[in-house]
């Protein structure tokens, strides 16, 4: 299934990749840069931009801050509910880790990504793998 894109965010994506906030730069190059299955950083799905994507696990990783707007767009609730809806709708799997949570527990959300990567990874293969027998 090919992913929509919205281009014209694809500078925006690449600015933000340039621009990460702390805990995302924690997140990419601590963990998620070298991690077993491959994940890409401020990626365009929709007309949305997602912090991190592992294509394989069909899992998108979040940052998300509870006292402040996002650092580019503005996010509203309603923003927020449209977006996860989108995603969800096109299969994907979002985890949401609050600011403070990844600068305070970090090795917590990398555990946390970690089950949940492996454990869509393997029943994406397992899926793959079963045959059907028609009698």
């Amino acid at each position: 299934m090919r992913i929509p894109k919205n281009k014209n965010l694809t500078e925006t994506a690449r600015e933000k990749r340039r621009n990460l906030i702390t805990e995302e730069k924690m997140l990419w190059y601590n963990f998620l840069c070298s991690y077993i299955l491959r994940f890409t950083r401020q990626r365009v799905i929709g007309n949305y931009i997602v912090d991190f994507y592992c294509p394989k696990a069909r899992l998108i990783v979040e940052i998300v801050s509870k006292n402040e707007r996002d650092h580019y767009t503005g996010y509203s609730e309603y923003y927020d509910t449209d977006r996860l809806i989108f995603l969800t709708s096109l299969g994907f799997k979002v985890l949401r880790f609050d600011r403070t949570l990844v600068r305070e527990h970090f090795w917590y959300v990398c555990e946390m990504i970690n089950k949940n990567a492996m454990q869509r990874y393997l029943q994406s293969e397992s899926e793959k793998t079963q045959t059907t027998i028609v009698c």
